[in-house]
Parts: structure tokens; C-alpha cells; sequence
């Protein structure tokens, strides 16, 4: 089974059993069945735990084991309720995604991706992220577009340029702004690979740098040394470990606002 996969939402790369994707939210029916069943286990493990307890010390005890019990039951019960909701949101997301059959798919592509192209050649991206995000309110991908992986690289940037006024506020600035930032700007900085582009797009996105390091450096207030040191710490065999990097953001992310 593969480590990492593609958000069928928003293309980004994050592992397969994270129970949803680190930038749109978009639930992974695989992860969130493995955090399920993690959750499950260990519940369980603690209800054989319980039957174990002397049976004098369970009746010494009885008054506290039935509240135990009584949490433990209300524990499954919200682990089940999250797993059913998850397992609607998923089935939800995949039916707004797949309301077209293939054949409705390769007419939008031979209408659109001649657009697609010209905007490109242009240089013209925000019109292209305008129709992705259009395509994807209809039910179509351009995921099969040549250019979709810039794309998606492109829209990464936008957000975060996008973002930094909300990131260095102390009023609206929160947890969330932190973790989504800090987890794009390491991607767009750290783990992006050259032969995955054109080398006009390659270039183009070096020219990005100097803004996201800015964003790290500055606004952030990362040196040098802590911004190797947590690349060596999410570096997953050249991936970057979504989990990893959002629990150190959440961590650290009061002194952004500093």
C-alpha cells in the first residue's frame, strides 16, 4: 500500500492513514477507518481490563467500576458516532466529486483544457484556479491536465501570501493559521521536487522563495537551525509528514504573534 496519497479534493500530498486532508479537510476513508479501529481496540483492551480486577476488589470497588463502565460505553458510543459521520462526510465528498461519468469528464477536458493551456501560456494562474474551483462545484477534475501539479503548487503560494496579514494578528491569528501555514510553507520550500516541473515552472517557483522564507524566517521567527532541524524531524522518505509538522505548528504557535 502506498505511504502517501493525492487528495481527490486538492491534490495535496499527505500520508495514507491520516483520517483527512491537512489542507482542505477532505476526509480519507482509509485513514479515518484506521484511526477508528485504533480507537476501538483500545477501548476495548480497557473493558478486558476491567474483567480482570478480584472479584473482592470488584465489590469493594463496584460503585467506581460502574462509572468507569458507564465512560467507557460513552466513549465507544462517540467513537462510533464519529466513524458513521466520517463514513457519511466521506460518501457526501465523494459523491459532490463523482456526479459525472467519464464520458462527461473527457468532453469537459476537450471544451476546457484548450482554455487551460492559454491561461498558461499567458501566465495567467488565477484564472486557471477560478475554473478548477468552478470544474470542481460541477463535479469535473483537471487533475489529468499536464499542468495540474504547478497548480496546485501555485495555489499552495497564494494561500499563503494570501494568509500572512491573518498570521501576524494577534486578533485573528489562532492554532489553525499556524499549522496550515507552517505545513505549506515547509512543502512549497523544503519538499518539492524539480522533476516534477517544467523548468520555466521551476523557475518560476524559485522566484516564490524569497516571500515563503520571509514568511518562516520573520514572520514566524524561525532561525536557520530550527527550520533544518524540523524539515529532519517530517522528512518521511522525501515526503513531508503532515501529522508531524501540525502538532509542532500547534506547539509553537503563539510566539508568531509575538
Amino acid at each position: 500500500m502506498k505511504k502517501h496519497i493525492v487528495c481527490y479534493n486538492c491534490g495535496a500530498e499527505f500520508k495514507n492513514d491520516s483520517p483527512k486532508c491537512p489542507y482542505c479537510n477532505a476526509i480519507n476513508e482509509t485513514g479515518a477507518e484506521k484511526q477508528y479501529m485504533e480507537q476501538l481496540g483500545e477501548l476495548k483492551e480497557q473493558m478486558e481490563d476491567l474483567a480482570q480486577v478480584p472479584r473482592k476488589a470488584y465489590k469493594r470497588e463496584m460503585l467506581g467500576t460502574w462509572k468507569k463502565a458507564f465512560f467507557l460505553m460513552a466513549a465507544v458510543l462517540t467513537v462510533l458516532v464519529i466513524a458513521l459521520v466520517t463514513i457519511f462526510l466521506k460518501r457526501q465528498a465523494e459523491e459532490s466529486y463523482y456526479t459525472v461519468d467519464t464520458k462527461a469528464q473527457l468532453l469537459w477536458e476537450k471544451e476546457n483544457f484548450p482554455k487551460l493551456d492559454a491561461w498558461y501560456e499567458e501566465g495567467n494562474y488565477d484564472a486557471i484556479l477560478e475554473l478548477q474551483e468552478q470544474a470542481y462545484d460541477e463535479g469535473f477534475s483537471i487533475w489529468s491536465w499536464e499542468h495540474s501539479t504547478f497548480l496546485n503548487a501555485y495555489q499552495g503560494y497564494c494561500y499563503c501570501i494570501d494568509r500572512r496579514d491573518i498570521l501576524t494578528s494577534k486578533a485573528d491569528a489562532n492554532k489553525n493559521t499556524a499549522k496550515y501555514m507552517l505545513g505549506e510553507v515547509m512543502h512549497l520550500l523544503f519538499f518539492m521536487k524539480e522533476e516534477n516541473f517544467t523548468d520555466e515552472e521551476w523557475q518560476i517557483m524559485q522566484s516564490w522563495k524569497p516571500e515563503l522564507e520571509d514568511i518562516l524566517y520573520n514572520d514566524m521567527k524561525f532561525t536557520e537551525e530550527e527550520a533544518q532541524e524540523l524539515y529532519e524531524n517530517i522528512n518521511e522518505e522525501g515526503y513531508i509528514d503532515y501529522d508531524a509538522c501540525d502538532k509542532y505548528a500547534v506547539k509553537i504557535w503563539k510566539r508568531f504573534i509575538q
